[in-house]
């Protein structure tokens, strides 16, 4: 038995891994748009360089960790029971879509309604990109009625200093949600509908909350000590 206070920090930095490690996404990406180089004399990126993806191996650590790693975690905050939990359901639903949007966006079709099962499914479906970035934005709207439920109950477990992006502020959360829900129909609006689209903007200006204006960053209490350095 693990509590919620113990599983998010652990997810959060598994994120901050997925996203900054060397050859993961962050990385990727800029090497494609050809803001990263290397110096004169070195081929540690050959393949990148020349655009030269296979279709095993090429940067398969982008599929592989997202799902034995960050999504293991926020996926046992999802699946937590109890009124009580609902801010770290919350929190587990908007970071679960925030991964799931970029891993559509680099593969397409990926594993997910029927994802993160264990060994009662170790061979889940592989999803319709465009059917999950549809249930990323219920998911997120969810999310947000949850972080809501969450300030109201008196009762509420509430995340604080294990919150390693925004030390449990839920407004926070809720503008990154929205923050996150806003890539969503960015990406979408060349291929639905724009009525939908209006409709999904017209929701988040409805919540209130706003977006994210600063950067959000994962920083469980790095310091200039022995062990407790960022890892850059």
């Amino acid at each position: 038995e693990v509590p919620p206070a113990l599983i998010l920090p652990v997810g959060q930095n598994y994120t901050a891994r997925w996203i900054q490690t060397d050859r993961a996404v962050n990385h990727l990406g800029n090497m494609m748009m050809y803001n990263f180089s290397e110096s004169a004399g070195y081929s540690w990126y050959n393949d990148e360089f020349l655009y030269l993806a296979s279709s095993s191996t090429f940067y398969d650590r982008v599929f592989d960790e997202a799902y034995y790693f960050a999504l293991k975690q926020y996926h046992k905050l999802d699946q937590l029971e109890g009124e009580e939990f609902a801010a770290y359901v919350g929190i587990g639903k908007i970071m679960k879509a925030y991964t799931f949007q970029i891993l559509v966006d680099f593969y397409g079709d990926v594993p997910y309604f029927n994802a993160l099962e264990g060994s009662s499914n170790p061979n889940p479906t592989y999803d319709d990109a465009q059917s999950i970035y549809d249930d990323l934005i219920v998911q997120l709207t969810a999310a947000i009625g949850l972080l809501d439920q969450a300030a109201e109950n008196t009762l509420s477990v509430l995340p604080g200093d294990d919150d390693a992006m925004f030390g449990g502020d839920l407004d926070a959360w809720k503008a990154f949600a929205n923050t996150v829900k806003l890539r969503i129909l960015t990406r979408e609006s060349d291929v639905k509908d724009a009525a939908y689209i209006t409709a999904e903007l017209a929701v988040i200006a409805a919540e209130g909350s706003g977006y994210i204006t600063e950067d959000v960053t994962v920083n469980p209490g790095y310091s200039n000590q022995e062990d407790k350095q960022n890892p850059f």
